[in-house]
């Protein structure tokens, strides 16, 4: 996982884009403790939130129970380099056709070697437990930026390689025009837009798909209830929030890339002390609560905030079936001073700008999302089965 200089500057320069690290003033109390059963947590995530729910899962495979995978790749694509995440785990160039599905061939035979080598130092758990895992993986066949061939070949190959079995790895049929973006039944812009805020109403439940994928027949969704929204403060669950540099409490040379909040569905049912499940959804680039909305003369009218959570469509089958719904904020890094760790997009960290270890156990991301979870089952170690 080195860097080069070069590669740094690189980052700096390729991320040159519209951003903003807008932290919310009004971040609220922790998470309630709740009884949840941490052996049944499951997640999803479009574009770097798949990855990232990728890499959760394989460094905490014996406490989550399925995945929901969204125009992601497969674990440690980019083997901490940025230029081979933008080159071969996904298109970064403006031309679809120098993306053809053949350049996409990331080493999965690699990463599976690699994988084990974690385990065996104890930095990812033990990829055996991955089998019994239920896979959904969802890819526009119009989407240019992670085209359909790193989940239709590279992401099932790697679950294959890892025991998952066909009964267990599920890829839904998307209408042909969607793009990269979220698909849903009726929220957000054309199926085939492919631009911010990523949401594409295609006439599909993503959430649906996802949730039964994982947990089986579920009861039919209901009207998500607006008091039920809940933000929480993330700050208490980011490690590198608690260390202090020369007696600066949260100062590290590699930020976290997470933001002051998040969101927080909490169902009546699990509000009442119902035995509860918990799902993690996590957005893509350019999604984030603090990422600014833009018309279409290129100015601003305010920020995403609760736009890809409420689009989601996750909230109505939550309030049916007990599963509290965690929606993790990451939050835009300037390309100064941070050129080494340039994020102005808001992606959760698939190629290290956090750090080495971002895809194991010892990521900072995977480490606060681990202790959100144990936050809601009272302090409970997130140790399952």
């Amino acid at each position: 996982m080195k860097r080069s200089a070069a590669l740094a500057w690189a980052a700096a320069f390729i991320v040159l884009l519209p951003w903003t690290g807008v932290a919310r003033a009004d971040a609220p109390d922790v998470l309630p403790a709740l009884n949840i059963d941490v052996a049944d947590t499951s997640l999803s995530g479009l574009s770097s939130g798949g990855f990232l729910a990728v890499q959760f899962q394989v460094a905490h495979a014996d406490m989550v129970k399925g995945v929901g995978i969204i125009a992601g790749g497969p674990y440690y694509c980019a083997k901490g380099e940025l230029r081979r995440a933008l080159k071969e785990c996904m298109c970064a160039d403006p031309d679809p056709a120098k993306c053809a599905a053949e350049s996409h061939d990331a080493d999965v035979p690699g990463a599976v070697q690699q994988l084990q080598k974690m385990a065996a130092s104890r930095l990812v758990a033990n990829p055996a437990a991955i089998a019994s895992h239920r896979v959904v993986i969802l890819s526009g066949a119009a989407d240019s930026v992670v085209p359909a061939a790193i989940a239709d070949r590279q992401l099932a190959d790697f679950y294959r390689a890892l025991g998952v079995p066909p009964e267990n790895l599920q890829r839904p049929a998307l209408p042909p025009a969607t793009a990269h973006q979220l698909p849903t039944l009726a929220a957000g812009s054309d199926c085939g837009k492919q631009a911010p805020p990523y949401i594409g109403r295609c006439g599909f439940d993503s959430a649906g798909a996802i949730l039964q994928g994982i947990y089986g027949e579920l009861r039919p969704p209901a009207a998500e209830k607006q008091s039920n929204w809940i933000a929480f403060d993330q700050r208490p669950y980011d490690p590198r929030r608690q260390r202090s540099v020369l007696g600066i409490t949260g100062v590290h040379f590699f930020p976290s890339g997470l933001d002051d909040s998040g969101w927080l569905y909490l169902p009546d049912a699990c509000r009442a002390g119902e035995r509860c499940r918990v799902h993690i959804a996590l957005h893509g680039c350019r999604q984030g609560q603090n990422y600014e909305l833009r018309n279409e003369d290129g100015g601003t009218h305010g920020r995403f905030g609760m736009l890809y959570a409420r689009s989601t469509g996750l909230a109505g089958w939550a309030e049916t079936n007990r599963i509290v719904l965690l929606f993790p904020q990451a939050k835009a890094l300037s390309p100064l001073p941070y050129f080494y760790a340039a994020n102005p997009m808001g992606c959760w960290d698939w190629w290290g700008y956090s750090g080495a270890g971002y895809a194991t156990r010892n990521g900072v991301q995977i480490q606060a999302l681990k202790a959100m979870v144990e936050g809601l089952s009272g302090g409970k170690p997130a140790q399952g089965r």
